[in-house]
């Protein structure tokens, strides 16, 4: 999965790409220099259902990890996610 960010100092969206076509994506808000929540996960409609967007959040946080930020979960899916992947907890503020 390849992953890009988009941003415009308020918010922004990480775009996840698999062989140059678009998958999904997990838009966020920034709170301060060090911490954004989360506040939509998205996956392409024809790719629900399989767990895509389980891996396309953790490709995120692993992103987000690589960037010394902390994360607010306000998504519902991001909330779920973060509390079942004990890997996370320290991510999350």
């Amino acid at each position: 999965m390849e992953i890009k960010q988009l941003d415009n100092g308020k918010s922004g969206k990480f775009v996840v790409s698999r062989n140059d076509e678009r998958i999904g994506s997990v838009s966020y808000t920034w709170k301060d220099e060090q911490h954004i929540s989360i506040d939509y996960v998205e996956v392409r409609d024809d790719l629900r259902g399989n767990g895509l967007g389980y891996r396309v959040f953790l490709a995120v946080m692993d992103e987000v990890r690589k960037q010394g930020l902390n994360v607010t979960p306000v998504c519902s899916f991001a909330v779920a996610a973060m509390e079942r992947t004990e890997s996370l907890w320290d991510l999350r503020k």
